[in-house]
């Protein structure tokens, strides 16, 4: 890129940050954000102990994640949890840069602005908080965004060393989350198709086996890792092949129509911003049909068709639909609404393109309004910054520095029953005791700032109980209907050697998934007598008598 394009960057890029400080300045106070970020820094305070992923944490995430989260804490802390959400927020600002550069170079330094200010107006607006709270998705993106930015280099300077550099970033952003693997078909059909012309075909296939080689060398120096330390085959079980039945546990028709409902609550909701979204795309298919654009322009618009058919199919792939996977699609959804129709512009008079200028500013300006206010239909119940700000402080005021250990993505309505959960297990934990939630809870181990007594942090492998596998499981095509039993052997030595001071269930206590599990918790523990509350909480027999709670 050229100097004067480097000495640009940092102007460009300085309103786009502002939007994404003014999203993160209310959440600051709190200790962390989401329900999954307490599973990734229960595997990572588990690798400071001198631990090992899937052996000593099960999850199904790639590794990376617990890898990052292990660098951080062991920069800043075992238990400086504020420190994720820091290093996240470079990530977010990363991705932003991301969309800045890719932009730059496929369209004009406007295109690539307007870009990069939208991509934190449009994450914000349809993902709400699951834009900005740690997940794996963010930091997937990032190398993501970086490979097809190599990708789209490489055209000009034609260095193989950065077809190289796109398959390992590639690479290690599907070790951050499975479905940044598309990723390598998009640049694999753009430098495909791009070396056919120039080359030949025996060429094209050297750079696509460069490409696939630096992806490939990413995984296979994860695989070694675990396998020198003797996980191999429960990384391969859990972020492999689990990961794998989840994801086909719903059909290609049932994926259809739940995407097709979200599209239309979408237009319904904010129908300015889907209509710039339909143009932009009605505008590249266009362009890649129209010969008058020339070769290189017809090109681009391809690529960002299939780039965002990709991540569509990526997002897609579970079935499941959870905002934060949609982050991986927010890019590409910006590109497609400001370049084709800059493309468009650029072959227009100078006069018209003042009128369109014009137009396109006050257009914006109306788009734009959904992220300072409330919209009438709240799916993912998007709160504007200033109104968060104002709602954590109240709260906070009124319940004390305690608020902010609550987990934002909880509704504050519940802060209460979470406090007197946590302060349950306070007072019959010691600091070094163990506890064992039988929920998809890991938050609380943070909360309570109690170890976990199990390698489980959450109850998924235990009972089933994930997304659609129990399904699959009756109908006997899950390979974990085949390693229930190693699962219960492992619970139960967790549970005989930690012998946790306190067990937490939840509301699905009464379902007899495991019925030693319950036989385990009559013979050992007293339950606790307490109000209406979503958690039981039992108490070690021994533990039971000593405590006197009002």
């Amino acid at each position: 890129m050229e100097p004067s394009v480097r000495r640009t960057d940092l102007t460009d890029m300085l309103l786009p940050f502002l939007i994404w400080l003014a999203v993160y300045f209310p959440l600051v106070p709190f200790r962390f954000l989401h329900v999954d970020t307490a599973v990734y820094i229960i595997a990572a305070q588990k690798m400071l102990a001198g631990g090992v992923p899937y052996l000593d944490c099960w999850d199904h995430k790639p590794p990376l994640v617990y890898f990052l989260y292990y660098v951080i804490l062991k920069i800043f802390g075992a238990k400086q949890y504020c420190a994720v959400t820091g290093v996240t927020a470079i990530f977010v600002f990363a991705n932003t840069y991301g969309v800045y550069l890719i932009a730059r170079r496929m369209s004009s330094r406007v295109c690539a602005v307007v870009c990069a200010v939208w991509y934190p107006l449009v994450s914000v607006m349809l993902l709400a908080n699951d834009a900005v709270v740690p997940n794996t998705e963010i930091y997937m993106e990032t190398f993501c965004l970086l490979g097809i930015w190599c990708t789209l280099r490489y055209f000009s300077s034609h260095s193989l060393w950065l077809l190289l550099a796109s398959g390992a970033s590639i690479g290690i952003g599907s070790a951050f989350k499975q479905p940044g693997g598309i990723d390598l078909a998009v640049t694999g059909v753009a430098v495909c198709a791009v070396s056919c012309i120039r080359a030949g075909v025996w060429r094209s296939l050297a750079r696509l086996f460069i490409i696939a080689a630096g992806f490939g060398a990413v995984w296979c120096a994860i695989g070694l890792y675990f396998a020198f330390h003797g996980a191999f085959e429960e990384f391969w079980f859990q972020a492999v092949t689990f990961n794998m039945l989840y994801s086909g546990s719903r059909t290609g028709i049932e994926i259809i129509k739940s995407l097709a409902v979200i599209y239309l609550d979408g237009l319904q909701s904010y129908p300015l911003l889907y209509g710039a979204y339909f143009a932009g795309m009605i505008g590249a298919a266009g362009i890649s049909m129209a010969r008058s654009f020339g070769a290189e322009r017809r090109a681009q618009a391809v690529f960002i068709l299939v780039w965002h058919a990709c991540s569509l199919i990526g997002v897609s792939a579970g079935g499941l639909f959870y905002p934060h996977y949609f982050v991986q699609l927010m890019p590409s959804f910006c590109m497609l609404m400001f370049v084709p129709l800059s493309c468009i512009v650029q072959r227009l008079s100078v006069d018209w393109r003042r009128v369109f200028s014009i137009c396109a500013a006050i257009y914006m300006g109306f788009m734009a309004v959904p992220f300072f206010t409330v919209p009438p239909d709240n799916p993912h119940h998007y709160t504007p910054p200033v109104a968060m700000y104002k709602q954590y402080k109240e709260y906070a005021a009124k319940v004390g520095a305690d608020f902010y250990y609550h987990p934002v993505f909880y509704n504050p309505k519940f802060f209460w029953d979470y406090r007197r959960t946590v302060q349950l297990i306070r007072s019959f934990a010691q600091p070094n005791d163990t506890i064992f939630i039988w929920e998809f809870a890991p938050d609380l181990y943070l909360a309570a700032d109690r170890a976990p007594a199990s390698r489980f942090p959450y109850y998924g492998f235990l009972t089933g109980r994930f997304h659609a596998l129990p399904s699959l499981m009756r109908r006997g095509k899950n390979a974990l209907r085949g390693r229930r039993k190693d699962i219960r052997r492992l619970l139960f030595e967790d549970l005989e050697k930690n012998r946790p001071a306190v067990i937490v269930t939840g509301e699905e206590a009464s379902e007899a998934y495991l019925e030693e599990f319950y036989e385990y918790l009559a013979q050992n523990y007293t339950r606790l007598k307490q109000n209406k509350s979503y958690l039981t909480l039992y108490v070690r027999n021994d533990r039971y008598g000593d405590f006197n709670i009002n």
